[in-house]
């Protein structure tokens, strides 16, 4: 990791996007901004696990619990209550 932005929101607290440099699976050498800011501060020459894609190396994650899972846990989330309110509405109209 090369540098770190901090971004301080009043609702969301302080994040942080770190500046990293990397090379990928083809060997390019790229530096690049995370698209993500975690919630924790990072040490400048950090080494960091990044998602990166394959066809723009540029366009990069941090490799972190929520950034591969919170979209999955929220698709989750969404299907049980409307399950929940389809099977309450099925039980309580026959």
């Amino acid at each position: 990791m090369q540098s770190v932005k901090e971004d301080r929101t009043p609702r969301m607290g302080t994040f942080y996007t770190p500046l990293v440099q990397f090379k990928t699976a083809a060997g390019v050498e790229v530096t690049a901004t995370s698209k993500s800011g975690q919630n924790r501060r990072y040490v400048i020459g950090q080494s960091i696990l990044v998602l990166y894609d394959r066809d723009d190396p540029q366009n990069l994650q941090i490799d972190a619990f929520w950034s591969r899972w919170l979209v999955v846990i929220a698709a989750i989330f969404f299907a049980l209550v409307f399950f929940g309110i389809g099977t309450g509405v099925f039980v309580f109209h026959r």
